[in-house]
């Protein structure tokens, strides 16, 4: 059954993702550069942090409902692996026919490079590991680095799945024993005062992924309090938001500032990661009450929203070796943004009608873990 407000913030997280991306290639054009880096760069954190908390309450939600553990595994397993494989291979195939056109595109598709006289099958394989840890493998046995689509957060949302029965079973034993060592993990794990790049532990990651669940365990709790909740959180929400003005960087902006502007300190970003989690869910429940028949069509892309994450820097950057985004007015920006979108939306609805059937042939057959 579909939760109608999750889905909402799978997509609303998953366009600010694209939003904020498309920013960092199409704020190069003068005419956009200030607005786009005053406003846009920084909100692709919001956005990562929605995505990561609606995956925490999704494995929640798995995990209460799972016969065991080794299920909860086999479907998550196939639900990650399929459509990141599939749209792996769609892409580099879809590059290589554009090579017709643009031998230019075509070069940065694993096919051609395998097709290449240096070209390794390994290296096209070892691309298709969505683990963040497709350097490291290729690095190891000497092979060209054939990665595409391998964004590091699916690879972080593999290893917090691979923890999250432990992380989920802590958390209903005794949650604010659990959330405090969470947190206290995350800090003794980097560098106190700065933010880590994700790229370098998964456990970065693993207190919003954490509020997702606990938002999962107390969403009755919130419900029947939901005034009391909110003025708590609306209080914390300001504090926070005068602590960016006033400790933040003084050469961002403002706007720069309240949103999590970098660099950050650690505890501003767990603190953050909670409040924004809380009023996304808000937000979402609300526009999901209200407006129900109208996000019902907003909410049917949830189903490419995850696909559309993978592959949407391919189109991204792809367009803009077509058309260079340095040299576009206002209009061009807004024009290639709804052209990005559509694309993105186009391509991986594509890849859906392939994944879809194979992902549930899997799942029914239980082929793995049985």
């Amino acid at each position: 059954m579909r939760i109608g407000w999750l889905d909402t913030m799978r997509v609303l997280a998953s366009l600010i993702v694209i939003f904020s991306h498309y920013a960092y290639i199409a704020g190069k054009a003068p005419a956009v550069q200030h607005f786009f880096q005053t406003y846009i760069f920084n909100i692709g954190s919001i956005g990562v942090i929605v995505f990561f908390a609606v995956s925490g309450y999704l494995a929640a939600n798995s995990l209460e409902h799972s016969k065991s553990i080794l299920e909860f595994y086999r479907r998550k397993l196939i639900r990650i692996i399929v459509p990141f494989t599939v749209a792996y291979i769609f892409i580099s195939v879809f590059l290589t026919l554009l090579g017709v056109f643009s031998p230019k595109i075509s070069a940065f598709s694993p096919i051609s490079k395998v097709m290449a006289p240096d070209g390794s099958g390994w290296a096209f394989v070892v691309g298709m590991l969505p683990l963040a840890a497709d350097d490291n493998v290729t690095k190891f046995f000497q092979l060209p680095n054939y990665r595409m689509i391998g964004e590091w957060f699916i690879g972080t949302i593999v290893w917090l799945y691979l923890i999250s029965p432990l992380v989920f079973k802590c958390l209903k034993k005794n949650l604010i024993i659990s959330t405090g060592i969470i947190v206290a993990i995350s800090l003794s794990l980097f560098k106190f005062g700065s933010l880590p790049s994700p790229l370098t532990f998964f456990m970065v990651r693993l207190p919003e992924f954490s509020f997702g669940m606990v938002l999962f365990i107390l969403e009755d709790f919130i419900n029947k309090n939901d005034k009391k909740v909110f003025t708590i959180m609306s209080v914390l929400g300001i504090i926070l938001v005068a602590y960016g003005l006033i400790f933040g960087n003084p050469e961002k902006s403002i706007f720069a500032r309240i949103i999590l502007g970098t660099p950050l300190n650690l505890f501003q970003y767990i603190f953050a990661a909670a409040i924004i989690s809380y009023f996304a869910y808000v937000l979402v429940k609300f526009l999901n009450e209200k407006f129900e028949r109208s996000m019902e069509y907003f909410n049917s892309f949830s189903n490419v929203s995850y696909v559309a994450m993978l592959i949407h820097h391919f189109v991204i950057y792809r367009l803009n070796d077509l058309y260079h985004f340095t040299k576009l007015g206002k209009f061009g920006v807004v024009f290639f943004l709804i052209v990005t979108i559509f694309a993105t939306v186009f391509l991986s609805e594509q890849i859906h009608k392939v994944y879809k059937p194979l992902e549930e042939r899997l799942i029914k057959r239980r082929l793995f873990l049985e």
